[in-house]
């Protein structure tokens, strides 16, 4: 898991050949302007979805988990909180293989507080509640980079 400055990914080059492209494609493109639903970048390796919501209290919502994708979140305007636990000490909900989503549920061990000027980056298998109410209810707009690290 990685939390930094939005402006600081960079930094973060070198990892993975699918996080490096993900990381130019930020640096080189307006996310603003990308189209809302999914956004190709490097096929099944790299792809960005676009969306937008209202966040919820976190008590309605699942944590999530990915078997094959990370998952950079940017937000585009707007704020929410995204809490994050071990996997290990959550519940199994459900699991859609076919959309790489593992719904699990339990409590909290950490919190981010997101903005335009962060970045989180959650890898396989660490699991991550979005959508959450940061200190009011908003609108929000974002983009989260999947990058394939496993096949």
């Amino acid at each position: 898991m990685i939390f930094c400055k939005k402006s600081n990914l960079n930094k973060y080059s070198g990892i993975n050949k699918n996080l490096d492209t993900a990381i130019q494609f930020i640096i080189s493109t307006p996310l603003a302007e990308l189209a809302m639903g999914r956004n190709a970048v490097d096929g099944e390796n790299v792809f960005i979805n676009r969306f937008d919501y209202e966040t919820k209290e976190a008590s309605s919502l699942l944590y999530e988990s990915h078997l094959k994708y990370a998952d950079l979140h940017l937000i585009l305007s707007g704020q929410e909180k995204i809490l994050v636990a071990p996997q290990d000490s959550l519940n199994f909900v459900e699991e859609n293989k076919l959309e790489d989503y593992v719904g699990l549920q339990g409590e909290e061990r950490a919190a981010f507080n997101m903005d335009e000027s962060f970045a989180l980056i959650v890898f396989p298998h660490e699991a991550h509640k979005v959508k959450c109410i940061w200190d009011k209810p908003a609108f929000v707009k974002k983009a989260v980079v999947k990058i394939l690290i496993e096949n």
